[in-house]
């Protein structure tokens, strides 16, 4: 069964406020997300600009293809 897909702005914006200081049980509860894929998210985009996720995407379809 597949879970819920998030994109890449609701991604930064959920890790946003990781880095604001909200906290990590919160964050869950509010958005109905595991913490491992909250884990996993921010050792992808963490640190990323919009415009750099776009960039990473792109980049990524490239060396697929």
């Amino acid at each position: 069964m597949k879970g819920k897909r998030y994109t890449e702005p609701q991604i930064l914006e959920i890790l946003g406020q990781l880095d604001s200081g909200q906290s990590l049980a919160e964050l869950r509860r509010l958005h109905g997300v595991a913490v491992s894929t909250i884990h996993r998210c921010k050792a992808r985009y963490s640190g990323m600009t919009k415009d750099e996720t776009v960039w990473f995407r792109l980049w990524r379809k490239k060396i697929a293809a």
